[in-house]
């Protein structure tokens, strides 16, 4: 850990070794030694030279605990130019992306499984991890058991236990003649036939399952009967109607999902959401459940007006009104959902980011488009790395500063350790694998009515937060602490009206009010972008 040319005995400290695969994010499956996390444990007595067998996803998440990542979903197209048209952005995603894995559904009703091996088969030969889903729905234990071995023949080790939706045009969901009932049961299932050559993951729904969600009465009180938790998961569809999972119905989800973990799944994927504050409440409960599995989050990019209602109704998603409002404004201009599907997508993943207890994972479901999720990951590009010079956390409680990126695996740096010196004076040197450091969590930057940057230290309900004000302190050395309602400041990626009678959005703030900002609607004949530096009195939030 430490290097110095003359002597090593002035170290005040002892370290850990720096090969860490296990912290504070743990599969509750017990593992014997030979399954420790690794990319490089996967069932290496089941390759052969010519399959190549893929790593089991939830080793991937383990050893990326402090590591953002980006995993990606498609759906099976319906025609033999669709699957032709697919196969080529899967091509593109993993040279561009370089997803941790890529899942591929089943089709509702069961009615697209063909396709969908075909598709994991060719995924999978590109050298994307496929993570392949298999539902109950009109399956009977044969056509599954043979779904099951294909992937596994082919080298995918990766599977999606799902009850399934029911079949186009029906109501209710039933089980086949002799077929599983639920997800729980094709968990046991493959744990039964295959033991550990699989890794499972399973479904969670931080708002509760479809099915469990319950429409209010008209004229319903919300404010005084419903409780803090149950307003949080509260939805409004497009006719006015409000929607929740009571709590006692999502003790029962909580429940019903623990006994899929204890079954033996690995990992859980949420259903998609549009407040981040649903997600991490989803985490929390899990951990108070005991579910201490990895959560990877669902994040549905919006690419048309029709589609978002459409979905938002199906699932009985909550809305946050802020998204509502924004959306409303721009749903007959499609290039400006589009526009407004990459702000609103940047802004929750950053959040998703900024939150420890979430995790590092995000999980993209592409709608078989790569324009909002290149968007996306193009303008957070500097959250998914390091670089050098870049201040770092350390699993030791120690800030580093990067000096070198190392050419091996695992992106191992060589890190400064800051407040430390040696004996001698030389610096302390940690030489780090990518599970041992952490990019900083980025303070959000907001700008004040009274002309003063902040930083924000506190959420509250109706988007007021508590900001530190930059550049002041009190007589004692105190800092200066501004409580703001949504009126009062604005942040990164706020739509600003200007002077000139076009909107703007916001880049940095400056001194004094001043902002600078992106024209919206307006770029030079080389396609650059056009900016404004504007003075307080040159912007209407």
């Amino acid at each position: 850990l430490a290097r110095s040319a003359k002597d090593t005995r002035g170290l005040q400290k002892s370290f850990l070794p720096t090969t860490i695969y296990l912290t504070n994010l743990k599969s509750d499956r017990k593992m014997s030694p030979r399954q420790e996390p690794s990319i490089l444990s996967s069932d290496k007595e089941m390759t052969t030279d010519t399959v190549r067998v893929d790593p089991k996803i939830v080793d991937l998440l383990l050893s990326h605990t402090n590591r953002p990542f980006t995993s990606l979903e498609f759906f099976p197209p319906k025609t033999p130019a669709g699957v032709t048209n697919l196969k080529a952005r899967l091509q593109r995603f993993k040279d561009n992306v370089q997803p941790l894995f890529s899942d591929f559904t089943w089709g509702a009703g069961g009615s697209t499984s063909d396709t969908t091996l075909d598709i994991a088969l060719a995924a999978h030969k590109m050298g994307h991890v496929s993570n392949m889903h298999l539902t109950c729905t009109n399956a009977s234990l044969e056509s599954i058991l043979e779904g099951l071995k294909t992937a596994y023949d082919g080298g995918i080790r990766n599977i999606v236990a799902l009850r399934g939706d029911p079949p186009k045009g029906q109501e209710e969901w039933t089980a086949s003649d002799g077929g599983l009932t639920c997800a729980l049961d094709l968990v046991k299932l493959i744990r039964e036939h295959y033991n550990d050559k699989f890794c499972i993951s399973v479904s969670g729904y931080p708002e509760g399952h479809p099915n469990a969600i319950v429409k209010l009465d008209d004229g319903f009180d919300i404010e005084n009967g419903l409780t803090p938790t149950e307003k949080l998961r509260l939805s409004k569809n497009q006719k006015g109607e409000y929607f929740v999972c009571k709590d006692d119905d999502y003790k029962k989800e909580m429940a019903y999902l623990k006994s899929k973990i204890d079954a033996g799944a690995d990992y859980i994927i949420t259903q998609m959401f549009f407040d981040a504050s649903v997600f991490k409440q989803f985490v929390s409960d899990c951990r108070s459940y005991g579910i201490n599995c990895p959560i990877v989050p669902g994040i549905m990019c919006i690419s048309s007006y029709g589609g978002f209602v459409r979905m938002t109704d199906f699932c009985k998603t909550r809305v946050p009104d802020d998204l509502a409002t924004r959306i409303n404004l721009v749903k007959d201009d499609a290039d400006a959902v589009k526009q407004l599907g990459i702000d609103f997508g940047v802004e929750m993943v950053t959040e998703l980011l900024n939150e420890e207890s979430t995790g590092a994972g995000l999980h993209f479901y592409t709608l078989n488009q790569e324009f909002c999720t290149n968007s996306i990951l193009d303008i957070i590009k500097d959250r998914m790395g390091v670089s050098l010079g870049e201040n770092v956390e350390t699993i030791f409680g120690l800030d580093g500063r990067i000096t070198e990126k190392r050419e091996c695996t695992d992106e191992a740096v060589a890190v400064e350790i800051q407040g430390w010196t040696l004996a001698g004076g030389q610096k302390v040197m940690a030489y780090l694998n990518r599970a041992s450091y952490k990019k900083y969590a980025k303070v959000d930057d907001v700008g004040t009515i009274y002309g003063l940057r902040g930083k924000l230290n506190e959420k509250r309900q109706e988007g007021a937060i508590a900001a530190e004000i930059q550049g002041w302190t009190l007589a004692g050395g105190q800092k200066v602490m501004a409580y703001l309602n949504r009126d009062s400041y604005t942040k990164i990626n706020d739509s600003v009206s200007t002077i000139f009678g076009l909107n703007g959005k916001i880049l940095e703030h400056r001194s004094k009010g001043a902002v600078v900002a992106e024209l919206q609607g307006w770029k030079l004949a080389g396609d650059q972008k056009v900016i404004a530096y504007l003075n307080s009195s040159s912007i209407n939030q």
